[in-house]
């Protein structure tokens, strides 16, 4: 039965989607590895439902404009009114499912959220399950969220460039002409997107009726879920400490233990849900020794924090992880993670982790270095990466600060530090990420406490913060010091407010004791902006926005083959345009400055020759970045459908460009 469509039905959609999009997540240790590609896709077809109402709902034509008979906007209208209601169809069905196949149990704490979880029927049988209304698979339902998603995206830019050509319609010096212009190649695109949207829509209709376990007959149009590791598979990493003796492995084949993380996805964060890892090296080989009486021994303590260490291998540190055994908080290093798991386990337990510890520190009413609220921006802050320093930290014999032709000397600092801080943003959402995540800030803070004791007999700083990015200019010399230059600082004063002094375009220079005690932390700051550098090719920047989210299935180059994957076009001040490509498992990225031409070029032939940067994740979890300065020859998206999609978003934004030039 058909139903109207009013002000805020995408709304509501959009919230079911996104509490859905909670139920796979909450669910998730005791569901199949394919239930995180519907979680993914979920949270994405809600980020566009909302854009979709902001942008669609709001774009009401004015009294004269109606009078004048809108046909663009009426088609506009009646074809987000159809993507709606199949999401409904979608949605609906898949409610019906999850009220069937998830157990709620309540706790004995009451304040304590209540459990969730996949009954065993639907993790035994998930494969035979109905999924949505055409009795298609797993496959299909995702297929079928990906379809609305960029659907509902690519409609959005049309609607933009709709409402830009009413307006500059009515300016005065704006010719008839140019609007009519501008109108009929809108006329163009919303029928090319019906006709793309209908023919999806039949096509899965037309496969649906079969099931997918007939490979050669049907057509997917993602196939990752087919592809996707056994639910059973254990992915292993491995487990240090330091010591005074040096790094000490407690296990090189350690996994988080299934119990205690769906302990921790359900809302627990509780030091006696019991063991946190697992020994797996028995599994690996029976002859092996087994680390379970020791790797049990850790657990959570109500300091815990999980800091990415800024390097190419992927390693993690637990900060502050209590030791049963000795009574003591340490330290412990997570290394040479799987590729296959790193996505999930740093969505999953190391981004929860931090801000859930986030939220207790701020909760309590006074910051640390771990997480504060910031003076300058009034965010929080939540500490995200920093660099592994050793022998550096204590190892400064000076530090000259230059600005311009005046110079200051500090001689006696007590600590230095490279920390990557991130800020909740409670707004945004790219792609699969959800709203409420943290955002990485674009610089890294090089720490510098000063004694407190000279701070306050000669009125000085007690501190002073570098902000190091990841064009900052840096060197090593050869009398063990390390010159930055023109770099901005804040300081912060001694006094009992701690007022704080911005500096900009400073140099500084750090004197050390020792050539290895430069070198180190040279390295760990050109390590800290290499990890600035790869998180700037990933996300939008400061001064860029995105124009289009589009999920698709497999991308081919001469150098690349992505299974699954996330297509982001973003746009700077400067009217450059950027294309993203990101694996939905983190293992590979592509980051390529768009041709000048690209969506301009009458060709049918797409131009992906512009300077391209390629980050590839190893098998032992270690990162390679690529430059290729002339881009990729070709680049192809795996079937018909998928590429006509990206023929289409090129000319949605091709037709802005055009209009703003106009």
């Amino acid at each position: 039965m058909s139903f109207q469509i009013s002000i805020g039905d995408a709304i509501l959609l959009a919230q079911i989607a996104w509490r859905l999009g909670q139920t796979f997540t909450k669910g998730r240790r005791s569901a199949p590895a394919e239930f995180q590609e519907i979680e993914n896709e979920l949270y994405s077809l809600s980020a566009a439902l909302t854009a979709a109402e902001n942008e669609l709902g709001t774009a009401q034509p004015s009294a004269d404009h109606a009078a004048s008979g809108n046909h663009q906007h009426t088609a506009t209208q009646n074809i987000f009114e159809q993507v709606v209601r199949n999401c409904k169809h979608t949605l609906e069905h898949l409610e019906e499912i999850v009220k069937k196949y998830i157990i709620v149990s309540e706790q004995t704490d009451p304040r304590k959220p209540k459990l969730e979880r996949w009954s065993h029927s639907i993790v035994k049988n998930w494969r035979k399950i109905e999924w949505t209304t055409e009795k298609g698979d797993l496959n299909t339902l995702r297929s079928q969220v990906m379809i609305h998603t960029n659907s509902l995206n690519l409609l959005v830019n049309i609607g933009t460039g709709y409402v830009l050509s009413r307006k500059r319609k009515h300016r005065s010096n704006y010719s008839s002409s140019r609007t009519a212009s501008i109108e009929r190649s809108l006329d163009k695109k919303l029928v090319l997107l019906e006709e793309l949207h209908q023919w999806y829509v039949d096509n899965l209709k037309d496969t649906t009726s079969k099931r997918t376990t007939d490979s050669v007959n049907v057509i997917h149009i993602s196939e990752m879920a087919a592809r996707a590791p056994n639910s059973d598979t254990v992915f292993t990493f491995e487990l240090t400490k330091n010591t005074a003796a040096g790094n000490e492995i407690i296990c090189p084949y350690a996994s988080v233990s299934n119990e205690w993380i769906e302990s921790f996805l359900d809302g627990a964060l509780d030091p006696t849900s019991g063991p946190m890892f697992f020994c797996n090296c028995l599994d690996r080989d029976s002859r092996a020794a087994s680390h379970q009486p020791t790797v049990q021994r850790y657990g959570l303590s109500h300091l815990i924090f999980p800091i990415r260490i800024a390097s190419d291998d992927g390693s993690w540190i637990l900060y502050k992880t209590a030791d049963r055994a000795s009574n003591q908080l340490v330290d412990l290093y997570i290394r040479k993670i799987h590729p296959n798991h790193i996505r999930r386990l740093e969505d999953t337990f190391f981004r929860s982790l931090s801000s859930r510890r986030g939220n207790t520190i701020l909760s309590q009413g006074v910051g640390n270095g771990l997480c504060y609220l910031s003076a300058e921006d009034q965010e929080e802050h939540i500490l995200q990466a920093m660099s592994d320093l050793t022998i550096s930290r204590q190892s400064v014999e000076s530090i000259r600060f230059i600005n311009g032709r005046t110079y200051h000397i500090q001689e006696w600092i007590t600590d230095l530090q490279i920390l990557n801080y991130g800020v909740r943003d409670f707004d945004a959402s790219i792609g699969s990420r959800p709203a409420g995540i943290i955002r990485s800030l674009d610089y890294a803070e090089i720490l510098i406490s000063f004694d407190a004791d000279d701070a306050r007999e000669r009125g000085d700083v007690v501190s002073m913060v570098l902000k190091l990015t990841r064009n900052t200019i840096t060197a090593l010399t050869q009398q063990a010091s390390v010159e930055i230059k023109s770099i901005d600082a804040v300081g912060t004063h001694s006094d009992v407010d701690g007022q704080t002094t911005a500096h900009s375009g400073m140099d500084v220079i750090i004197q050390f004791t020792t050539k290895s005690a430069a070198k180190e932390f040279y390295d760990k700051m050109e390590a800290m902006r290499m990890e600035l550098f790869v998180k700037s090719l990933r996300y939008p920047r400061s001064n860029e926005k995105v124009v289009l989210n589009l999920q698709t299935a497999r991308v081919e180059c001469e150098s690349v083959y992505i299974d699954d994957a996330e297509i982001t076009i973003v746009v700077d001040a400067n009217a450059k345009y950027r294309l993203i490509i990101a694996s939905r498992n983190g293992c590979t990225l592509i980051s390529q400055v768009l041709v000048d031409d690209f969506f301009t070029s009458p060709s049918n032939r797409l131009n992906f020759t512009g300077p391209t940067y390629q980050v590839q994740i190893g098998d032992t979890g270690e990162r390679t970045v690529y430059h290729y300065k002339d881009g990729f020859r070709h680049l192809n998206l795996s079937t018909t459908k998928a590429n006509r999609m990206l023929e289409l978003a090129r000319s949605t934004v091709s037709f802005g460009i055009r209009d703003y030039k106009q």
